[in-house]
């Protein structure tokens, strides 16, 4: 009777995790995670006011499917394109914003110049059960044709460089759309740069 029953209990844990980790048409998985910078390579800081800290800042995410295939991400306002492969989930977003000044319109400004800010975003996640954990990286590539005191005035200068977050958390419980929608994402996205 026990080697019957053991098979069993294996083929019933074996399922349970099948399907906790499978995100489905119509299924809205909530996380609540946890935030912490890894390597802030864009964050403007003043050295003398700051060296380091390990606080993690919490953030709500949500993970659906509209298809078998095609993954979304919400990120507080944002929602990011993703694929899956296996419990590792990959979300991308591209923003560029590109402006124009004259100084015909704009006398303040030394000459015509433009700025082009562009930020790529991605999210590396695992999901294994209920836990989520993984990075999210935001790639800049900021510039400006402007003098120095053109590009300091619009609060655009020339710039390459990436923060890299790392995330962890796990899946809220019948977690009220309500509440998701009214918390805060990680601020990944294009409104947020």
């Amino acid at each position: 009777m026990v080697k019957m029953f053991k098979p069993v209990v294996c083929l019933g844990l074996l399922m349970t995790v099948a399907t906790s980790c499978t995100i489905k048409p119509g299924d809205y998985r909530v996380y609540r995670v946890a935030v912490h910078g890894t390597s802030l390579n864009c964050q403007f800081k003043n050295p003398a006011d700051y060296t380091e800290d390990t606080y993690f800042d919490p953030a709500i995410l949500a993970i659906y499917a509209s298809d078998d295939n095609t993954y979304f991400l919400e990120d507080g306002d944002d929602a990011f394109y993703g694929t899956r492969s296996g419990k590792d989930f990959t979300f991308i977003g591209e923003y560029q914003h590109v402006r124009e000044f004259d100084d015909e319109d704009m006398p303040v400004y030394s000459k015509d110049f433009r700025t082009i800010e562009k930020l790529n975003t991605l999210y590396a996640l695992n999901i294994t059960n209920k836990e989520i954990f993984g990075t999210v990286t935001l790639a800049r590539t900021d510039s400006c044709t402007g003098s120095e005191d053109d590009c300091d005035l619009v609060g655009v200068n020339d710039r390459v460089c990436a923060d890299v977050y790392e995330i962890f958390g796990s899946e809220v419980d019948d977690a009220d759309i309500d509440y998701l929608l009214a918390g805060e994402g990680l601020g990944g996205g294009a409104g947020d740069s």
